[in-house]
């Protein structure tokens, strides 16, 4: 457990906003500012703010030991997304519970 989620510190650390990934896919990273039915609102590393629609076909991985089913705001997220003209829209939403501080684990 410990492992993951220092790998996945590191990625966020080092991987900017958004990133190329497999072949027009992107990702946005960063963690949950707001939720929406139709859109998550995600905050970069770079504290830029990034809107990102949801559909019916977009899939949601829990990563770690959460036991939702969906993002919530402070999560960290992945998300892989295709652009549609200037909308960009998630395909995949992974996602982590922020730990709270002075937790551990």
């Amino acid at each position: 457990m410990k492992r993951a989620a220092i790998i996945l510190s590191m990625l966020f650390t080092v991987a900017g906003s958004t990133a190329w990934a497999h072949g027009t896919e992107q990702h946005v990273l960063g963690t949950v500012t707001a939720v929406r039915e139709d859109h998550l609102e995600v905050k970069t590393p770079k504290g830029e703010t990034v809107s990102v629609e949801l559909t019916d076909q977009t899939r949601y991985r829990p990563k770690g030991e959460s036991a939702r089913s969906l993002p919530q705001t402070g999560d960290r997220v992945v998300i892989d997304i295709a652009k549609d003209g200037p909308s960009l829209v998630a395909i995949e939403v992974q996602f982590a519970e922020q730990k709270k501080a002075g937790t551990v684990k």
